[in-house]
Formats: C-alpha cells, structure tokens, sequence
C-alpha cells in the first residue's frame, strides 16, 4: 500500500472566530466543526480533496502542555503526544495528514512504530455525527494518516468552490535537521512512492503525491514552513477594504496568478512582509512590465519597487534570487 495523497493541513487558531472571519474576508468559504458554542476547530474544503484545518489551541487544557513535558502523552498514545507538541510550538502549521483508501492495510506496514487504528467522531455545525478512522506514527515528524469521512466529507453542496477560486494545496514546504539521506529514506518507506515521484534538489527532495507536491528543505530543526494553494481564474478584488496582512493574497488572487503563499495570511505579518513578497513576484517575473498594482495601502511606494527591479536585467534577478535563498 501506498499512501494516496494530501488529505490536510493543519492550521493553529489562537483566536478561532476571528481568524474565521479573515479567512471569509479572503474569499474562503470556512466551516466550523461543532456546533454554535462549542467551536474548535473549522474547515477549509478544496476541489482536490484536501483541506484546511484552523485549530483552536486555547481549548487546549494546560496540563497537557505538562504531561507532554514529562513524557507522560508519549506514553500513553502516539496521537496525545503530537497535540501535546502542537501546544508546546509555536509554529502556525501544525502538521500535515496524509490520506488511506485502506487504512487498516497502510497501518499493518507499521506495526511497532505506530499507534492501532482508532475511530475519530465528531459532531458537525448542523449536528450530524461525523466519524472517521485514523493512526499515528511514534516518529513525530512523519504525519499522521486518515480515512474517507462517514456519512460524508463536506457539510453541503458547493462547499468547494470558493469565490476567490482557490481549489486546491499546490505545495507544502517541510524544514527537517539531520542527514538529508536518512530523512530522504524514512519518508520513502512511509510514503512508498514510485522513483519518478520523488526529485532531489540541491537542499533536499520533493515528493509529488495525487493532489500535491510536499517539498523536504535541509534546516535547522523540522517545522512546516508553508504552503502554495492552487488557483482557478478568478475576478478581480478591490483590495482597499482589506488590512494590510491580505494584500499578497488580494494581489495575487486580481492578478488571476495560478497560486499564493499562505504564510502571510496572518494578522500579525507586518507590512515589511508584504514588500518582500511583491519584491520576490516581480523578480521572478510574475508581474508583467505592463501591469500595475491595484489602488491598496503603500501602493505608490510598490508601484516604485516594481518599476525600479523591472528596470534590472533577467541575469541579474536570477542571481539576486540565488543569493537570498528564496
């Protein structure tokens, strides 16, 4: 058995109504998981079958945040210890999950190193019981796997397709520490993917699963670092209603692009941010000489930036890139 594809992400929430409605704000169709009052966590549901998951951290209790300190969650459950760690990072992806047809089979190729396969239930924002069977790995940084959704995934017709025409996880950018090759082999025997899905690059390996590339980056501890979302053509969005931690995704999203980074689509990303991105559009030639920024926050002082890099030659772009490490 092999493992299938990206099934979804997950996102930390430390204040998961707002964070809901700024994902709405950005044209993001988001559902909660449980019923008015009792919220945790909410989704994200793509035309690719993965999702997004916002989780909310602060329902954590502390003493899990303790009983991780001491070792007691790693021995009680696979799955205890990597919440425990969710609430012991501070890293706003999580983790990612990887999906099973059958996931009874995948889960006997692990015997030893993983948890058995347990049954997830939760009741929807409409009160209807959802259930699913899923297993952990005791190697934290190899993801979790789950199953189909009983009686059904998504929440209503149409829960897909979202206005800003995101349809689906593109990439997701994995940092690991170590050796590259024993990282390389580990997530080979878990992934079990055939040799033209696997490419190595100068900083690591990619891996390219049924619905998205996962891309493993040499670092100096293992985190998830972002992800790229894929895109359908979209209408344009006048950006001037939004704060300024939407605009690299209000502008990639008026500029019909095919994808956009999610690492900024947080409150707490101040404007320098965005500059670095519209900077690193424009170097690699995503924004057309003859197209100009939508009237937004700093749009004059952009709009300078872009026409001054416009100016430098393609050569020199490239190795501009190169040495900032992008």
């Amino acid at each position: 058995m092999i493992m299938e594809r990206l099934d979804h992400v997950i996102f930390r929430a430390e204040k998961l109504t707002e964070l809901v409605e700024e994902f709405r704000a950005a044209g993001f169709k988001v559902y909660y998981g449980a019923p008015t009052g009792k919220e945790y966590n909410a989704m994200i549901y793509f035309e690719d079958h993965s999702f997004i998951e916002l989780v909310d951290m602060t329902k954590v209790p502390g003493f899990a945040k303790v009983l991780t300190r001491l070792g007691v969650f790693k021995l009680i459950h696979p799955f205890f210890h990597r919440m425990g760690n969710w609430a012991l990072s501070d890293n706003i992806i999580m983790e990612y999950v990887a999906y099973s047809s059958d996931i009874r089979a995948f889960q006997q190729q692990f015997k030893g190193s993983s948890s058995k396969v347990r049954t997830g239930t939760r009741i929807n924002h409409m009160s209807e019981a959802v259930s699913w069977e899923y297993f952990g790995s005791k190697d934290l940084e190899l993801p979790f796997v789950i199953s189909d959704y009983r009686p059904k995934k998504y929440p209503e017709e149409g829960a897909t397709q979202h206005p800003n025409g995101a349809t689906g996880i593109k990439e997701l950018v994995v940092h690991f520490s170590g050796s590259v090759e024993a990282f390389k082999s580990k997530v080979i025997q878990f992934f079990k993917p055939s040799p033209e899905n696997v490419e190595i690059t100068s900083s690591g390996f990619s891996l390219m699963t049924a619905n998205a590339k996962i891309r493993y980056i040499l670092s100096s501890d293992y985190h998830i670092e972002s992800l790229m979302l894929k895109e359908s053509v979209s209408p344009k969005y006048d950006l001037s209603a939004y704060g300024v931690h939407w605009i690299l995704c209000k502008t990639l999203i008026a500029f019909g692009k095919d994808t956009f980074f999610f690492t900024l689509l947080s409150p707490y990303w101040s404007s320098v941010g965005n500059y670095l991105i519209v900077l690193r559009l424009v170097m690699e030639s995503r924004i057309a000489e003859d197209q100009t920024l939508p009237t937004m926050p700093f749009a004059d002082s952009i709009n300078q930036l872009v026409a001054s890099i416009q100016a430098v030659s393609e050569s020199e772009r490239e190795n501009f890139l190169m040495e900032i490490e992008w």
